[in-house]
């Protein structure tokens, strides 16, 4: 027996990966990673929020990257959408690149799904 569309948890986000080297120095960009729910059932998102020491699948994101919104549990109905800002504040004189991980935890089979996050330094 093979499940249909309608009897799946399933999930989708875009874009895969955010880029924020358009960042300047002294200046920050909000990007948006747009979660979205193709299945049948309801999609339950317990936890949306960068990686830290505790995440065994990650690496800690450097702190110039936070959530700025929509970063809460939230249940995503069939072919609905929500919306997460993400922000990354580049000090004056950094020229270092910066990697994050937004991790999305949900009832989905392929939980926990993985949005990279990267900025690499002013040239």
């Amino acid at each position: 027996l093979r499940a249909s569309p309608a009897d799946t948890v399933a999930i989708d986000f875009s874009p895969l990966s955010a880029d924020f080297s358009a960042t300047a120095a002294g200046e920050e960009l909000t990007l948006s990673v747009y979660i979205s729910n193709p299945g049948g059932l309801n999609l339950e998102i317990s936890r949306i929020a960068l990686s830290t020491e505790a995440d065994s699948s990650r690496p800690p994101s450097d702190p110039e990257f936070s959530v700025a919104s929509g970063g809460s549990a939230v249940t995503i109905e069939p072919g609905g959408s929500h919306e997460v800002g993400i922000t990354f504040r580049r000090a004056t004189g950094d020229m270092n690149d910066h990697v994050g991980y937004l991790l999305i935890e949900s009832n989905a089979e392929t939980s926990p799904d993985i949005v990279n996050l990267t900025s690499t330094a002013p040239r």
